[in-house]
Formats: C-alpha cells, structure tokens, sequence
C-alpha cells in the first residue's frame, strides 16, 4: 500500500517540489554578506578558537560551510559540504576520536575482560565509606542506578553533610529538568547515611573512600570486614597507593579489588579498575557488572605507582607546577596546553583535583621513585606554597585561578607566592616540557588492546 499511495500521491502532484528547488528560493534567516551575517561570523570565530583548538577540524570546517554554501543554490552548498567533510573524515582528530570514543570504548563497556565463567552479579546493596566529595559522589550514583545504598562517614553530622550534597546535586538536575522531583525523591529514599558500620550488614558491596592514608583506610576495612561479613566483595577507590599492598590487611584478597572513578563521579564515565596480587576474576567479574549498573566505562589495569592515570596525568601536571614555581606565567602555561591540543589546561586541571589531593599523588609517586616522578620537589613546592596560603582548589575559595560569576581569572596574590621570571619562555619552549605525547595516548585504546 505505501508504493501505490506514493504514486498516487506523485500523479495528484506533477508540480511537487521540495523549496529549495523552487525558483527565487530564499535561505531563512540572515544571509552571510548581511550586516548581522558578517557580525555573527566575526564573533564566532574567536569564540569557535577559546573552545577547540585548530588540530580538531570540524568546528571550523562548520563555520566554513555554513558561511560559503548560503551564498549558494543547494547543489553548489551540498557540493562544498560533501568537500570539506571529505577534509574532515580523513584528519587526525576524526580518526582518533573514532579509535577512542567508537571503538575502543565500546570494547570497554562491552566488558571484554569479564570471565564468561562466573555468574551476573547484581548487587541490592551497597555501602560507600566516607562522605566527602568522591564518596558522595559514588554513592548518588549507586542509589540513582536503583540500588540501596549506605553512605557512612565518622560522624552522624558529616555522613548527613554528605546527603545534603547528594540532594543539592538532584536539586539542581531538577531546576535544569533532566529529572522530575519524583524521581529525585525516589533516589533519596535509596540512601540512607550515619555512622554506625553495623547499617553495612546485607551489603553486597562496600566501596571505600576516605583520605589517602594506608592506616586510616586498613582501620575501615576492618570494620567494614566486622560488620558485612569476611565474604564481601570490598573495592578501594585510591588513587595512589598499592592494591596488592591494601589487601594484605584483608580477610581473603581475592575479594579486593580497586575502583578508582573521577571527580564528578556523577558526569565522569571512566573508572579505572585495578587488579591486585590476588584479585579474582570472579572478583574482576562482578566489579564490572557493578559498573555496567552505574553506566561507567571501565578500564582495567594491573596494580603499580599511580595505575595509570594517576602517573600520566600526574606527569603532565607534575611539570606545569615545575614552571609555575619557576616563575612562567599560569596564563603562558595553560594557553600552551591548549595550543599543543589539550582541552583543559595543566593548572586550571589542577586547580579542580585540588590541592591537597595533588599533595598526597605527587608525593606518593614521588617516594615511589621512579621515572620522571622522582623529580618532583619543584611541583611539591609550588604545592605547598598554594596550600599555605589557602589555595586549596576550586572546590574551596581558589587555587592558581579565582572563579567569579563573570569568569575564571588568574589570583590576584599568585605573584607574590611565584614571582614572575624575566624573560618568560617562548610558548614552544613550554609546549616541548609538557609531557602532552603523554596525553595524546588513550585510555581505553592503550589498555584493551
């Protein structure tokens, strides 16, 4: 019936074109040569320039497009489209984020490393330790996926802080309508927050996420061990110290296995996996269906200094710190970043990591002693120099940069801490100590192949 209603359709129609073929067709809206299609165009540019670098072409090419084929019929526009996408298909940047962001994380969320031997896992509850910004973080997530989730901390007070910043995050996901209150209410009605270990009894899972200090984090494996039982699977969420390490203080360490997500867990898809001495693949297993319930990435790694994104984001960190201390301008040293085709530059990343992290990761590589990580007094310095000043990131009054509503600017009093050096380095010469080949290497490529 649809062939023979469209050829009746056509037959009723013999003058039927589409408007752009019409004869006199007009685009809708401003044409390019027009005082507002010449003002749009001379401003996008330079916005199109502070948000993508001139290595990833789309953006760019779309501006192009948009600007010749207007002035065009639709054939000539759709022939200078197909040209320049052409261009675009074939770069670099096309290619990789293909390589990454297609290929290479479709094999990670296909969890390519679970045993097909071991059976689904799908926990009903789970408990989170330590109610600070990851362990909040890590516990919206669980209660949001569905789960029954127990966030506990030192105190009634602080694990109660913790809910509080859970419900201000869902407040503000309502006030921007990407849920409704009803379900906003339903996920806290999913958690439940104190300071009594024994709310961990029927807990599937416990997820660990207090301070990065080995004695603190064995004393709360040993009551989480107490209450949920010898049997549960127990996960770390370290960034720096050893999983193999850790588990020794553990009932059985197959069951121990690190989980180390990202700040906000809430909008950060990777979470690094990391394999213990010990660890199971059943243990491996049921970590990943836990995290295909969170509707993470994950990439899986042995344990070693830093894992892996800790020493090659520590890296390029580490080497930005180096030059601050050394009196090269923030500004230089970020917009090099950018240039060299970096999202984020290196202090404005570590102004969001915050400080007294970057203390405990810096520091941490550094005993470890090896590679680069050993050279690291300079950025330990310009650490301790922001700390003691009160700069302790963004997430408190600033660090290198201040964050008015009108926008991010470099702290008025950084030049007293760091006093500028004269002449300041070109912006290659900055580009060349950045280890950016560092970051140019992907995550999930890399690691599943």
């Amino acid at each position: 019936r649809l062939l023979e209603t469209a050829r009746a359709w056509v037959l009723a129609h013999p003058q039927a074109q589409q408007p752009w073929d019409r004869k006199g067709f007009r685009y809708p809206g401003f044409e390019p040569q027009s005082l507002e299609g010449r003002a749009f165009f001379f401003n996008a540019w330079p916005q199109l320039r502070r948000k993508s670098p001139t290595e990833d072409r789309a953006p760019g090419v779309l501006l192009h497009v948009l600007g010749q084929a207007l002035q065009r019929d639709i054939d000539a526009g759709l022939a200078i489209e197909q040209r320049y996408f052409a261009q675009v298909v074939t770069s670099p940047s096309a290619k990789n984020r293909i390589r990454t962001q297609f290929i290479a994380v479709n094999a990670a969320r296909k969890l390519t490393r679970r045993s097909p031997d071991v059976p689904r896992f799908e926990p009903k509850r789970v408990g989170v330790i330590g109610a600070g910004t990851m362990g909040a973080g890590i516990a919206l997530v669980c209660a949001r996926a569905g789960i029954a989730t127990v966030l506990l901390d030192r105190d009634d007070t602080t694990a109660a802080r913790g809910r509080e910043r859970i419900a201000k995050t869902l407040d503000g996901s309502v006030e921007r309508k990407l849920m409704g209150a009803q379900e906003r209410d339903a996920i806290l009605g999913r958690l439940q927050a104190g300071s009594d270990f024994e709310l961990l009894q029927g807990c599937d899972l416990v997820v660990e996420a207090v301070i990065e200090v080995a004695e603190a984090k064995r004393e709360v494996f040993e009551r989480v061990l107490a209450a949920a039982g010898p049997d549960v699977l127990l996960a770390t969420n370290t960034s720096t110290l050893s999983i193999s390490g850790l588990a020794k203080t553990v009932a059985h360490p197959r069951n121990f296995i690190g989980l180390h997500f990202f700040a906000p867990v809430d909008r950060m898809a990777l979470v690094e996996v990391i394999m213990g001495a010990d660890t199971s693949e059943a243990t491996l297993a049921r970590s990943l269906d836990f995290l295909r319930l969170l509707g993470k990435t994950p990439v899986v790694v042995n344990d070693g200094p830093g894992f892996y994104t800790s020493r090659v984001v520590g890296a390029y960190t580490r080497e930005a710190l180096h030059l601050l201390n050394e009196g090269v301008s923030p500004a230089l040293i970020d917009n090099a970043a950018f240039i060299a085709g970096l999202p984020i530059g290196p202090l404005a990343m570590a102004d969001l990591t915050s400080y007294d992290l970057l203390a405990d990761i810096v520091g941490s590589l550094a005993r470890e002693a090896r590679g680069t990580a050993v050279q690291s007094q300079g950025a330990q310095q310009a650490i301790a120099k922001l700390l003691g000043a009160g700069r302790l990131g963004r997430k408190a009054a600033g660090g290198v940069y201040d964050y008015p509503p009108e926008g991010k600017t470099v702290w008025s009093g950084l030049a007293e801490l760091f006093p500028p050096r004269s002449p300041q380095p070109s912006t290659q010469e900055v580009v060349n100590r950045l280890p950016v080949s560092y970051t140019h290497l992907t995550l999930p490529t890399i690691l599943l192949v």
